[in-house]
């Protein structure tokens, strides 16, 4: 196979498998867990998209959609919850560690935001000096299901992403005296693979760039584009995150779709790409609303915000550019190697583009 086939073969099975998404583009494997230890006292908090009943099996949306939760279903993400959540204490000098005993004391259906919230709470017999929390939910069911946590306790702010590989959490939770508690660069790194991990599962905004390259020829072209969509998002994550600036996910995420039905159409009716640039930075500031809204859902307090909000930025960012470089060097070489062939190619992408673009559309307003 030479190497025009070669590009042409990888195009073909990115866009397959991006236009094979969910409909929701992002995935619902993201749980939030907000935890807070005071002394021997643990409360938490964790949300999960009530897709989750279909995705995993508990039941059909259509069970929420249109007669609302059915306990029997909750009482069994209930029991889940439960048995994948453990908290050990650790009071320090060499003693063994304690188990803590957690049970529900509540849980929250919102129907408009297609959520549930349980809140769980338990006691240590002693006040733990360290603490290991272990999260295991739903890792039988999908590998790629990612616990967001924000732990308070002595006086700091953690931040963990509990993933495949890395289910479990250890750290200092009693009063440091003012001692430093989580370093920069631990903090950084979490985020930094938070951005990575978003952007790479977000299909949207893959799909958006991949519009992007199909027609774009030129180096100076791809940086003019590439740079308008990173500045201009990147204005909006952060004025969303700060709370300066506030877009609903009912609007945010319909427009985010037809942002990309826009860029395909265009591709095949255009003939000038002249002016790409500007249409990248204004549909930028649409997407920056949607990077906004992982981090706005871990409710970070504004303590070490800038740090999480600089870093997930940058992994975003190193994300896109990973894309960008493996995909804009095999769309020159098709062009070329075989100029007719590239032609269709993008005429084709472009075409499919805009067609999930309606999809997602369709789907984030019904």
């Amino acid at each position: 196979m030479n190497a025009g086939r070669r590009a042409l073969a990888f195009l073909l099975s990115l866009a397959c498998g991006l236009v094979a998404g969910d409909a929701e583009a992002h995935p619902i494997d993201n749980a939030y867990l907000d935890i807070d230890v005071r002394g021997a006292h643990v409360t938490v908090s964790v949300t999960f998209s009530l897709d989750v009943f279909s995705k995993y099996g508990h039941a059909t949306d259509v069970l929420f959609r249109e007669i609302g939760p059915v306990d029997a279903n909750l009482d069994a993400l209930e029991a889940h919850l439960l048995a994948g959540v453990t908290f050990v204490g650790f009071p320090g000098g060499g003693e063994d560690g304690g188990r803590l005993a957690l049970t529900v004391t509540g849980r929250e259906v919102d129907l408009a935001t297609n959520r549930v919230t349980f809140e769980l709470s338990g006691r240590f017999d002693r006040a733990p000096r360290d603490l290991e929390i272990t999260y295991d939910v739903f890792r039988a069911q999908s590998p790629n299901h990612v616990g967001l946590a924000v732990i308070r306790a002595g006086g700091e702010e953690h931040q963990h992403n509990f993933r495949e590989g890395d289910r479990t959490w250890r750290g200092v939770v009693a009063s440091t005296g003012g001692a430093a508690g989580e370093p920069f660069w631990a903090t950084a790194f979490e985020f930094v693979k938070l951005g990575i991990h978003h952007i790479l599962t977000g299909y949207d905004h893959l799909l958006f760039v991949l519009a992007l390259l199909l027609v774009t020829r030129t180096f100076g072209e791809l940086l003019r584009v590439i740079t308008a969509f990173t500045v201009a998002h990147s204005v909006t994550l952060a004025l969303s995150t700060l709370g300066l600036v506030r877009l609903s996910p009912s609007i945010a995420e319909p427009a985010i779709a037809l942002t990309i039905a826009y860029v395909g159409l265009e591709n095949v009716m255009s003939r000038t790409t002249r002016h790409r640039w500007l249409l990248a930075g204004l549909f930028g500031l649409v997407h920056g609303f949607g990077f906004a809204g992982v981090l706005q859902e871990m409710n970070l307090t504004t303590r070490g915000l800038a740090t999480s909000l600089f870093a997930f930025n940058v992994g975003v960012e190193i994300g896109q550019l990973a894309v960008v470089a493996a995909l804009f060097p095999l769309l020159i070489l098709l062009a070329r190697r075989r100029e007719r062939l590239h032609r269709w190619v993008a005429r084709l992408g472009s075409v499919a583009v805009a067609a999930m673009g309606v999809v997602w559309f369709v789907a984030r307003i019904a």
